[in-house]
């Protein structure tokens, strides 16, 4: 007769899901808790249908589902969970296949699995052993994450083609390439155990391949395979890989590998089996980047185009977790296929997980796409000249081949959070609850748990992870313990699954049972899920009031009352204590409670902004792209001066100087001598030379926004977009009526193939930070309202109009200001007509502003140039702008060619007058 499997403590408490410490108590203090039947003193073990009998007579038993058994018995079946997982894997394959078992069947484990699999399916019932063995042990066996999984084979595009992982463990990698449509899958894994999971994995779904046990390095299990990708987690540090007997291997084509630099190793490996033109993905350590062995491998790998990126993760992204680890992508050069000029080298760090896998993925395949374009992300990604990584180290860390923001960058991104943290701030007082003390309230109070018992509420979970059903991707959004701590919307996915599913209601309040402190969160929206390790209290809306409960609940005198004994940030909320209150006055204090929750939340907002605005400031400051305002003395702390608009009046009624005069003559004769070099035929009028105006656009690092892309950007690499192009866009959208295309082609135009465009476009449509954008419909109401404002009332009001009342968040000045300019040339509008004003061209006013005088102008040189100074960009601001270029463009005309406002500020932008005035003497007018 088969003998009864044997426990440990630790196993008991996962049995009766609890901790070791109340396994513990439980053998002091009941004398009728089974005895020992074998381990050690200090590692007992137990038998365990005594233990299961002991535990259901004490009530302390959950209710076992059919998978929680077979589990327990596999957990208790022997000493490696991992072999008894694969022989009971083999079992199940036999049975799905029909076939005799090839393995006893008398554990009591295997009879209740061969059962549950003739009831579910075999390949089920594996799945969700596979799925439970990998949340206990995946610390221990380092599994790659699946979303890392994921991004890899992406990064591979290796979709319909044959995949190898020569270092595949468990087979996560290999599953995912399944999932993207793989052909065939190979690995090879040095453990058996990992091997034979990753094998039975395939088997059941009876994918073509392979998975083969050994040391791929030392002895390789596919010597003539050329994969159309390589895609490895291959082990890190590993200096006993082989390197004395593998020192004249033929993989190592680009040197040989030092002792120290194993990972050196599996990219030549990994190399050594691609076809021509195939792709590899590996998972690096940060440090294989910069290491000086290394340099000479690197070296060659670069000047022979064979490694195309290399990208930092953020921290956690796989195993080890503190450090932010790297992804090389390496490609087996074709022959007669042009040597890259450039790497990609993308420094995703700072950003989440999810979304900075998003970007990468976009950023890498638009460089893919034009390998030797200056792809440029400031601060997240760029393109680098192969010449400019073969230095005497060959450092590849991207942090350190980042380009930083140029002024105007640094300055439009300033003031936008600027512009976010004054807002904010303006919220505060009008948040903090308007209260009045009083004498101390001795309310009578009751536990949570009593308020169950009587029907005020009712408690459920917490919930825990089970496995996935199917091999299916289940996006369903499930609120997670940080998103209760951070106060945020709902951000999880289901994953692995939850048991049981329960979907989140409005007026639920959630509370995490771990958390630094204890804290409270009302549901205000149908349909997330509840998330592991979550109370949830959903309250009777005749007994008690949700925001009152979890006011209540975060309370200093609660966290004492609630904290567990078993940890200092583990919480029970069934002890926490609520006052009795009428329904009426649990209402009035709920409502204070609501309020200080918003002030907590701008608090918070406030701090983080700050803290942003004080890095951005303190880079600009040191790396001179911002300057105090150096020719204002003391302008830091000068208020605007009374006589502000006589300055502004002089300084337009004055307009421009002689030698001002000359400069827009010369420039205008240089553009008009470009144009007439590459176009004979083209006119030399004001209107034809703004309108061929024109910048570089490459629609593919704007693929993040494609689908507000308008239909002539559907183009494999780059093109020029010129103003003409865009107002032909206007003149579409005026016979529509929807300005939504206009706003993004003209975005399109002023940002051109500056990385932080794309982003900056999604934060307008999409939201930014789990903040929702207005619908599109709204944004489409508000441009045609701006839109028609222009047609009736001027330029100067339709931008008052988009910089308050109708203001789109994310959408700036220096952003709508080109949306109105562009929309004026299919309308038309009341003079003067909206022109584009940026930082550039407000430094550029700046400058003119400081050169009149009193004598000339009768104004205060250095109060008018610090009208200029900061974001002053109210709408008296824009219409002296306004003004000003119009008086130019009226005193240029005088010479015989007619000007226009556009092209004055289109010579202002393109190029600086103080480059060439400023070494004149200067004269008077």
């Amino acid at each position: 007769m088969q003998e009864s499997p044997k426990v440990t403590a630790a196993d008991i408490a996962r049995l009766a899901g609890v901790g070791r410490a109340a396994v513990s108590n439980w053998r002091k203090r009941h004398l009728d808790f089974p005895a020992p039947v074998g381990g050690t003193a200090s590692s007992p073990e137990f038998d365990l249908e005594h233990v299961e009998d002991w535990l259901r007579r004490q009530g302390k038993l959950p209710e076992l589902s059919a998978e929680d058994r077979v589990w327990s018995h596999l957990v208790a079946a022997g000493d490696s969970l991992a072999a008894t997982l694969g022989a009971a894997g083999t079992q199940l394959l036999a049975h799905h296949r029909g076939e005799p078992p090839p393995v006893s069947g008398d554990l009591p484990a295997f009879q209740g699995m061969v059962e549950l699999a003739s009831d579910r399916g075999a390949q089920a019932v594996f799945d969700e052993l596979w799925s439970r063995f990998l949340q206990a042990q995946a610390w221990r066996i380092g599994v790659t994450p699946e979303a890392l999984t994921e991004l890899m084979i992406g990064l591979s595009g290796a979709a319909g083609g044959i995949v190898l992982d020569p270092a595949c463990g468990t087979g996560n990698i290999l599953r995912a390439a399944v999932r993207a449509g793989c052909t065939t899958v190979y690995g090879q894994e040095i453990d058996e155990h990992s091997a034979g999971m990753a094998k039975l994995w395939l088997d059941f779904r009876g994918v073509p391949g392979d998975v083969k046990v050994g040391d791929s390095l030392r002895a390789d299990a596919y010597p003539g395979l050329a994969a159309d990708a390589v895609v490895s987690n291959p082990p890190f540090g590993d200096t006993n890989w082989g390197h004395d007997e593998l020192g004249y291997d033929p993989r190592w084509e680009y040197g040989t590998p030092p002792r120290t630099e194993p990972e050196l190793a599996w990219v030549q490996h990994a190399l050594a089996h691609l076809r021509p033109g195939g792709t590899a993905v590996l998972l690096m350590p940060p440090s294989a980047a910069s290491r000086r062995a290394g340099r000479r491998i690197r070296s060659e790998l670069l000047r022979r185009g064979a490694l195309r990126a290399v990208i930092a993760l953020p921290a956690k992204a796989a195993a080890p977790h503190g450090i932010p680890l790297h992804l090389w992508i390496l490609r087996r050069p074709a022959s007669g296929v042009h040597t890259p000029t450039h790497a990609l080298l993308v420094d995703a760090t700072d950003g989440d997980l999810t979304p900075g896998y998003d970007r990468t993925l976009a950023a890498f395949r638009a460089f893919d796409n034009a390998p030797d374009g200056a792809a440029e992300e400031p601060g997240f990604a760029r393109a680098v000249p192969v010449i400019e990584l073969l230095d005497e180290d060959v450092d590849l860390t991207p942090a350190r081949r980042q380009p930083v923001m140029d002024a105007r960058d640094t300055g439009e991104r300033l003031d936008g959070v600027r512009d976010r943290l004054t807002a904010l701030v303006a919220q505060l007082p009008g948040l903090i609850p308007d209260l009045v003390a009083g004498p101390e309230a001795m309310a009578t109070t009751v536990s949570v748990a009593d308020l169950a018992k009587s029907g005020a509420l009712e408690i459920i979970g917490p919930v825990r992870a089970a496995a996935k059903r199917g091999d299916s991707v289940d996006d369903r959004v499930t609120l997670t313990g940080k998103d209760v701590v951070f106060n945020r919307d709902a951000s999880g996915r289901v994953g692995d699954g939850l048991t049981p599913e329960i979907v989140l209601r409005p007026g639920d309040v959630v509370v995490p049972t771990v958390a630094r402190q204890l804290t409270a969160l009302v549901v205000t929206v149908e349909g997330p899920l509840l998330g592991a390790n979550l109370y949830l209290l959903r309250p009777n809306p005749a007994a008690l009031d949700p925001w009152f409960l979890a006011g209540q609940l975060r309370t200093t005198a609660n966290e004492r009352q609630a904290v567990s004994v078993s940890g200092a940030f583990r919480f029970d909320v069934r002890r926490a204590l609520v006052p009795r209150a009428a329904l009426e006055e649990q209402r009035r204090q709920g409502a204070a409670f609501r309020r200080l929750e918003s002030f907590d939340e701008v608090l918070r907002g406030t701090a983080t902004l700050g803290a942003e605005l004080v890095r951005m400031t303190a880079d600009g400051l040191a790396r001179g792209v911002l300057r105090p305002p150096a020719d204002v003395p003391g302008s830091v702390d000068l208020a605007l001066p009374d006589d502000a608009a006589q300055i502004d009046g002089g300084v337009v009624g004055g307009g421009l100087r002689d030698d001002e005069r000359r400069w827009f003559g010369l420039a205008r004769q240089a553009l008009a001598s470009r144009v007439a070099s590459s176009d004979p035929d083209a006119s030399w009028n004001a209107d034809d030379l703004v309108s061929q105006h024109a910048v570089s656009v490459s629609p593919q690092l704007w693929s993040a926004v494609s689908d507000w892309l308008p239909p002539f950007t559907q183009t494999a690499g780059p093109m020029w977009l010129s103003r003409r192009t865009v107002a032909a866009v206007a003149v579409d959208c005026r016979a529509t009526g929807d300005w939504l295309p206009l706003l993004v082609t003209s975005f399109m135009w002023g940002q051109g193939n500056n990385g932080y465009g794309p982003t900056r476009l999604s934060w307008i449509l999409d939201g930014k930070d789990g903040r929702p954008a207005p619908s599109l419909d709204e944004i489409r109401h508000r441009l045609a309202q701006a839109v028609q404002t222009l047609a009736d009332r001027g330029a100067a009001e339709a931008y008052e109009l988009l910089n308050g009342e109708g203001h789109i968040p994310e959408l700036g000045p220096a952003f709508f200001t080109k949306f109105l300019y562009f929309a004026a040339t299919a309308i038309g509008a009341p003079p003067p007509r909206p022109l584009v004003l940026d930082k550039v061209l407000a430094a550029r006013m700046r400058w003119f502003w400081a050169r009149r005088d009193q004598e000339s102008y009768g104004v205060d040189a250095a109060k008018a140039a610090w009208l200029w100074q900061g974001p002053r960009w109210t709408t008296y601001r824009y219409r002296v702008y306004l003004s000003f270029l119009s008086r130019a463009a009226e005193q240029l005309s005088t010479g015989g060619q007619p000007w226009t406002a556009d092209l004055v500020e289109y010579l202002l932008f393109a190029g600086n007058p103080a480059d060439v005035l400023d070494g004149f003497p200067r004269e008077r007018s």
